[in-house]
């Protein structure tokens, strides 16, 4: 579980991408992520029979240093009685020194999408622990008008995403 945490938060801090150092005209990185952003492809990790995949990742940058994000999460493995479907969607605060981002999730809000029946609601337990975690980090590897791609510091995943 706290795999799946780790792994939660760092794909909350990739979708929450920040920005490279200035060079010649280029606008601060402050300026080029503010905006829409939607990952190129879901990302999936595989652990002790887990699978979880993260898919529709989008995130929102606002010049307040706030932003919004959401995705769609889907946990199978043979430890489940059958497929966990569930929305993600937070709240966070961001700041950008040098080529790290740095994050802090200010509110989470993951549900199942269905019910099972003898199964705990596992969304509001992991919004829960995912507020928990506090600051989180990832290294900038591109930042234009187009594309961003961090590395969380955390798990060493990537990400990309293109500008909507």
């Amino acid at each position: 579980m706290k795999r799946f945490l780790l792994f939660a938060l760092t794909v909350f801090v990739l979708m929450l991408l920040g920005a490279c150092g200035n060079s010649g005209t280029k606008p601060p990185a402050d300026q080029l992520i503010v905006g829409k952003w939607q990952a190129t492809e879901p990302m999936v990790m595989s652990q002790s029979g887990m699978v979880v995949t993260f898919a529709n990742l989008k995130t929102a940058y606002a010049e307040d240093r706030t932003s919004s994000s959401s995705a769609d999460i889907t946990l199978s493995g043979s430890m489940l009685p059958q497929t966990i479907e569930m929305s993600f969607n937070a709240e966070a605060s961001w700041a950008i020194q040098g080529e790290q981002l740095s994050e802090i999730i200010t509110s989470a809000d993951i549900k199942m999408k269905e019910k099972i029946s003898g199964m705990p609601d596992f969304g509001a337990i992991f919004a829960q622990q995912m507020q928990a975690q506090g600051t989180s980090t990832s290294t900038i590897i591109v930042l234009d008008k187009k594309t961003l791609t961090v590395q969380a510091d955390g798990t060493g995943m990537q990400i990309t995403m293109k500008r909507e």
